[in-house]
């Protein structure tokens, strides 16, 4: 089961608000359709965009009920002088997602200070799509940052007892930005992947880079 993260993150620019809430009227869905429907803001990803509310139910709820997701929606928040309501204005998503099928590539391996575990690292793969208005800001950063200092914070007690997280994200040699993001927020490189080529963003991709960043209690985020 996902860990408790807070329901309400907050930055110097940004608002996340954890969603949960599948049903047609809620606010959660709606949000979640204003990203997922967007061709640009979703050209990154294997699934595609969303075409109608309902498809993007569906999609919401594949999230959480397979891949036991922790899912923000990423706001900008309005100046006092604003009149944008509560909670600012829509920028994208940002998310940790399980992965059944483990580590896309193998992890490295926690410092040799860090406490032994019997069990492998708990993995999630951060994943994130944000609107055009987003882009060249720093608000993936400072999203991501936001995020995973929540992560690290909900799963301190069992880190405490030994456990080590394991975050794994990926990006294609086409989308260097991407790189950036995680470059910032601390991941380091754990090898490159070639796969079947799939068509995104406009042209035909195969080769990925996989980069890896391990929680464990001494440090909070260390080896990234």
């Amino acid at each position: 089961m996902a860990p408790h993260t807070t329901p309400v993150i907050e930055t110097e620019r940004l608002r996340l608000i954890r969603i949960w809430d599948t049903s047609l009227e809620s606010e959660h869905l709606k949000w979640f359709h204003e990203t997922w429907k967007d061709p640009v803001a979703t050209q990154w990803s294997l699934h595609g965009p969303t075409t109608t509310l309902l498809s993007s139910q569906s999609w919401f709820e594949t999230h959480l009920s397979t891949y036991d997701a922790i899912l923000y929606m990423v706001f900008e928040k309005p100046s006092p002088s604003s009149s944008t309501p509560y909670p600012g204005t829509l920028l994208g998503n940002i998310g940790l997602r399980t992965q059944a099928s483990g580590p896309t590539l193998p992890p490295f391996d926690p410092p040799s200070s860090s406490p032994q575990s019997t069990s492998p690292p708990i993995l999630r793969s951060l994943g994130y799509s944000y609107l055009p208005s987003a882009w060249g800001r720093g608000v993936a950063t400072e999203a991501a940052s936001a995020v995973l200092n929540a992560y690290r914070e909900a799963t301190r007690e069992e880190r405490e007892k030994g456990e080590v997280y394991y975050v794994e994200a990926v990006w294609g040699p086409e989308n260097p930005a991407s790189a950036r993001v995680l470059e910032k927020v601390g991941f380091r490189t754990v090898g490159e992947k070639r796969e079947e080529r799939v068509w995104l963003a406009g042209g035909g991709r195969r080769g990925w880079w996989w980069e890896g960043c391990i929680f464990d209690v001494w440090e909070g985020v260390l080896e990234c």
